[in-house]
């Protein structure tokens, strides 16, 4: 459902001078704004940049200034966490290579500024560096750039989850070079632990359960048994999130619609054994966590007044925009997944194998599923429609499985009896 994301990036855009006789008076209007120094061909600059249109403040930069016949480079040296900025202008091109790099990747503030540095740059209407004598350069941005805004979006929720974990735990995280799909998930649901003290998130189609010790007649019971709900408590009161462990209390685990993945393993299995590793598949993806220590009321009002007011310390330096984002689930349901949920729950409820899963399409944040009986001289035969949330996983149908069991029998009959 996730991929792994790298903590290094940078960002190329693509822009133009606003207008474009500015290419053929740069040298002129460089000269204006940095005078004695700009018959050098490599010197040091301090400016401020300014975005048309955005509300965010770049600090003042300092650059390396780089001049040759057709063309001049600027690259900033940024203080702290900032991000990197880089000009590239071809004196005889109305054409302006503009660069946004990562210039601190381990610490979730670098990837805070780096996300609200582009988002800025994004809702700006030109790039702006100011001019002494009355007429600054005006860069226009290029809509190229807006290419990767989802993959930004998802780095920008990403991270400022993980800061509210960071302020909430009053700790600091040093990012690993590649952030794992485990580790957005366990970011996740502590961010989800903190602010909802119980909720549901779709987790794939199987957990791993380690040292999992079998109790008085839990062989007997769902899922060894059968399929159904596993219900099973986190000993630890600690959590591991890029080498910090977070004491979150308690952690009370359900799943509705288990089975066992590996079950060769619980051969010869007694009570009392301890199995070394369990896989368990999730057939619809579906668990439940329930955080002991911030389930009540008081604790739940409590830890979202802290949210409250981080929006707030954020709404202060970015949009509003870029900062609802950490409202949104990190997860998000791709095609082969809303598959696997679908053929899960057909798995669940013992469907035969003639019940198949075609080619879903995407219906704003949906996955219509079509489900079908195939035959291998025949065309699909359409039964039903199964709606799979982008956003959670959860399935909805217009009829129940039952029934949808009852339509296929038929429908079977029918071919057969035509046959």
């Amino acid at each position: 459902m996730q991929t792994t994301l790298s903590r290094n990036e940078s960002q190329q855009i693509n822009a133009t001078w606003l207008h474009s006789e500015q290419s053929h008076s740069f040298s002129q209007n460089f000269n204006s704004r940095f005078g004695s120094v700009s018959n050098k061909s490599h010197f040091k600059i301090r400016t401020r940049i300014l975005l048309n249109g955005s509300k965010f403040q770049i600090p003042v930069q300092d650059f390396d200034v780089s001049i040759s016949p057709n063309k001049v480079e600027m690259r900033s040296q940024p203080k702290g966490s900032f991000p990197k900025i880089e000009f590239i202008a071809n004196l005889n091109s109305p054409d302006v290579e503009i660069g946004i790099g990562l210039s601190d990747s381990r610490t979730v503030e670098g990837q805070i500024l780096y996300t609200r540095l582009l988002f800025a740059i994004n809702e700006s209407k030109s790039i702006v560096l100011p001019n002494q004598s009355g007429n600054p350069l005006e860069i226009a941005i290029g809509q190229g750039f807006r290419i990767d805004l989802k993959q930004m979006e998802y780095r920008a929720k990403l991270f400022r989850k993980l800061s509210f974990i960071e302020k909430f735990f009053n700790t600091k995280f040093y990012l690993p070079s590649l952030i794992s799909e485990n580790e957005v998930r366990i970011l996740e649901v502590i961010y989800r632990g903190l602010t909802e003290g119980e909720f549901l998130t779709a987790v794939g189609d199987s957990i791993e359960i380690s040292n999992f010790q079998l109790e008085m007649d839990t062989l007997r019971k769902p899922p060894f048994s059968e399929h159904g709900k596993f219900t099973y408590k986190i000993e630890s009161e600690e959590i591991a999130l890029f080498g910090k462990y977070l004491s979150v209390g308690k952690i009370s685990v359900d799943i509705e619609k288990s089975g066992i993945a590996n079950p060769r393993i619980i051969r010869n299995l007694k009570d009392g054994d301890i199995i070394p590793q369990i896989r368990l598949s999730v057939f619809d993806f579906q668990i439940k966590h329930r955080f002991e220590k911030y389930a009540s009321k008081e604790k739940l009002l409590r830890n979202n007044q802290k949210l409250e007011q981080f929006k707030k310390e954020l709404k202060s330096e970015e949009s509003d925009i870029l900062v609802d984002l950490i409202d949104e689930p990190l997860s998000e349901i791709f095609k082969g997944s809303a598959i696997k949920i679908v053929e899960g729950l057909l798995q669940y409820y013992n469907f035969p194998d003639r019940f198949s899963v075609l080619e879903p399409k995407q219906k704003d944040n949906q996955w219509q599923v079509p489900i079908a009986l195939t035959y291998s001289k025949h065309e699909p035969i359409w039964l039903a429609d199964a709606f799979v949330n982008v956003k959670t996983g959860k399935v909805e149908m217009k009829i129940s499985f039952d029934e949808l069991l009852k339509k296929g029998k038929k429908k079977a009959k029918e071919i057969f009896s035509i046959a």
